[in-house]
């Protein structure tokens, strides 16, 4: 059988029902780890940079990025979503194994690793000698811990939930063989399980309440920490002892400064008078002038930012109602006057390299007389305008939200944008809180089409802010297990 082929068959006999999931798809998102409260940009993340590139030989200097966002150190990272720290994502932290170009899986920290033929166990072997960047050799232990913290979080006085709960929860057995050689087991056939592995960061777990604290952190990445000043910025060193300098090259710079700041107009103008080198995140609205001078890229759709329902709200109970307003929103619009003709008008997550990717799915669907149609065939009525939940901070989301506030009333449904403190909405989404519709993204569209169902908030069983564990989802999930990434 192809498998390939079986599996778009089966994912685009789901497409709307994904919709009625998370919503209504917007606009396609770019990469990060996973689904992000405050989403900076609709779409591909524009990214603002200096187009100088360093010799080959050339070294030292300092690289200087901004955030709006400060660090957020007690949620529990690395092993839970943090606000602020998303750049030290891939400069301090690694994992077991990384993903090449190709999409295979290949040692980072491991020196080998097996899955054996049924896909129910795996073996890493550490590399000998690795080292934290505090001197503190890496162990077994320090990999089992991360999956302690992605399981119960608050025992170890975190107070986030871990995006990779899901795929911990997969793993029923763990067996340390020698001083670098572990065994796990999983629950059953688990054919994508390395979307784990390459998530799991590997961090120094006696040292690990320090970094609750902000005091320290110790990874085994090109980069360390140096400093933090809350409310100012913070500053990465070299990490002189990298495991892959001989294969890689040692680290370039002498220092990775960031900088916070109020809002993005503010981190954008920052860049624009060169006193940045790098910004990423920016809002289409904040990055579009950079793009004639050639300082703007925008990467790869993989994700997206998405309009979710409350689908036990009795307002928005009936699949007739989500469907018109699905189709009622008009994505050609947001995509051109908020997404400044950036990124793609899309109902779907996944990246054109995905299995998944179907590419009748990458246009508008808007039909506002079918929706209008929908919603009196369905007997939709309200007493009060429904509420669309949005961060006040999160880049476009307002700016998204009146337009589809607008989109609905030419439908004949009422609704009020209700924008909230990030933290309020970061709370309330990762307790699946909101009353009536909220608006948030998500990333992690590059895995196995599987994966995004298992772990991504917007779409897992169990606990997602649409409140939605339809009998039909759940089968649906259970056969894209079955089905080789």
């Amino acid at each position: 059988m192809d498998l390939s082929t079986s599996r778009r068959t089966l994912l685009r006999g789901a497409g709307l029902g994904v919709a009625g999931l998370a919503g209504a798809a917007l606009i396609g998102c770019g990469d990060k780890k996973e689904d992000k409260a405050a989403p900076a940009a609709a779409g591909g993340s524009p990214q603002a940079a200096a187009p100088a590139a360093p010799k080959a030989d050339e070294r030292g200097g300092t690289l200087r990025t901004g955030d709006v966002s400060d660090l957020v150190w007690n949620t529990g990272w690395p092993f839970v979503t943090s606000a602020g720290l998303s750049f030290f994502d891939s400069t301090t932290m690694e994992t077991l194994v990384e993903y090449d170009s190709t999409g295979a899986a290949k040692p980072l920290l491991a020196e080998s690793f097996e899955l054996n033929k049924d896909a129910t166990k795996i073996v890493f072997k550490l590399k000998p000698n690795l080292e934290f960047h505090n001197g503190a050799p890496v162990t077994v232990e320090d990999v089992f811990f991360g999956l302690d913290l992605a399981l119960d979080p608050k025992k170890f006085g975190a107070t986030g939930v871990s995006h990779m709960l899901p795929f911990a929860k997969m793993i029923t057995g763990r067996n340390k063989i020698d001083a670098r050689t572990m065994e796990f087991s999983f629950d059953k056939k688990r054919v994508n399980i390395n979307d784990l592995f390459t998530k799991l960061d590997v961090t120094h777990a006696a040292s690990y309440p320090d970094l609750l604290k902000g005091k320290t952190l110790a990874g085994t990445g090109p980069y360390k920490f140096k400093s933090w000043t809350p409310g100012v910025g913070w500053e990465l060193e070299p990490n002189t002892k990298w495991h892959l300098a001989d294969k890689r090259g040692a680290p370039r710079l002498d220092s990775i400064k960031g900088r916070l700041f109020a809002d993005g107009a503010s981190a954008a103008l920052a860049f624009e008078a060169g006193e940045l080198d790098y910004l990423g995140n920016v809002t289409p609205a904040n990055g579009i002038r950079f793009k004639d001078k050639g300082l703007m890229t925008v990467r790869p759709k993989n994700g997206t930012q998405y309009l979710g329902f409350n689908t036990k709200n009795p307002t928005l109970a009936d699949p007739r109602v989500r469907k018109a307003l699905y189709l009622g929103i008009d994505r050609a619009r947001i995509a051109k006057d908020v997404g400044q003709g950036l990124h793609p008008v899309t109902v779907q997550p996944w990246p054109t390299t995905s299995p998944a990717f179907d590419p009748r799915m990458e246009g508008a669907f808007y039909d506002p007389s079918q929706a209008a149609a929908l919603l009196k065939t369905a007997g939709f009525s309200q007493t009060k305008p429904l509420l669309i939940s949005v961060s006040q901070t999160a880049g476009n989301q307002v700016a998204v939200a009146q337009i589809i506030q607008q989109n609905f009333k030419d439908i004949g449904v009422q609704t009020t944008v209700d924008a909230l403190e990030n933290g309020v909405f970061l709370q309330r989404l990762l307790s699946a809180n909101y009353p009536d519709m909220f608006m948030s993204s998500h990333t992690g569209a590059s895995d196995a089409p599987v994966s995004m169902f298992q772990w991504i908030f917007a779409h897992r069983l169990g606990d997602n802010p649409s409140k939605f564990d339809a009998q039909w989802y759940k089968d649906f999930i259970a056969k894209l297990e079955d089905l080789d990434p």
